[in-house]
């Protein structure tokens, strides 16, 4: 399922990511999915999001890609062959006009987004550095600010970071939809995990 992998490390924080391999099929069955959904919940949620569209958060939903994710979680981050789950997963389809305002996701051991749809112009990703984000006042939509990573995502990129690291988009400019899943990634017993080890 994955084909390739890098690592950054940006205020502290390890930033993965991994384009998945058989991405064309995954996205086009996820497309299906979720517009079906959006269909049947026409409203949506608001969250982060200023416009577009943000599912329930699902449980049993996207199994598919819930499972790249832990596996690549399990091998790459934890690096043990552990059960873990997903606590939340869910559905973000950006159309024009819309973004993700900066957030984060409190107390998740990790979370990310992984592409499905991204036309050209649609929004990068921003990642954010947390001591300056929330303290000092801070332009949303200035790129290339120094207390901000940005990230162009394509089709099939898969990203996973700290869940407490600040994370934004930037506005779609497309006349199409930006598609995409993110996810969380809470552990109760990390320290039972890793007890023993130095």
């Amino acid at each position: 399922m994955i084909n390739t992998s890098n690592l950054d490390t940006i205020f502290g924080h390890n930033i993965y990511k991994f384009k998945v391999s058989n991405y064309k099929t995954l996205n086009k069955n996820l497309i299906s999915k979720i517009y079906e959904l959006k269909d049947s919940h026409k409203l949506g949620i608001v969250r982060s999001n200023y416009g577009g569209w943000h599912s329930d958060v699902e449980s049993n939903k996207f199994t598919d890609i819930s499972y790249i994710i832990l596996e690549f979680y399990k091998k790459e981050i934890l690096k043990k062959n552990v059960d873990v789950k997903l606590s939340s997963i869910w559905a973000n389809v950006n159309d024009k006009g819309s973004y993700n305002n900066i957030h984060s996701h409190g107390d998740s051991h990790y979370s990310g987004v992984y592409y499905i749809k991204t036309p050209k112009n649609s929004g990068n990703l921003y990642l954010v550095n947390r001591e300056t984000s929330f303290t000092e006042p801070f332009n949303y939509f200035k790129s290339g600010c120094a207390d901000e990573v940005e990230y162009k995502p394509e089709e099939g990129d898969l990203y996973l970071f700290s869940g407490h690291l600040p994370h934004r988009t930037g506005v779609n400019l497309s006349d199409e939809d930006r598609i995409s899943i993110s996810w969380n990634i809470t552990i109760s017993n990390l320290k039972e995990i890793f007890k023993g080890e130095k």
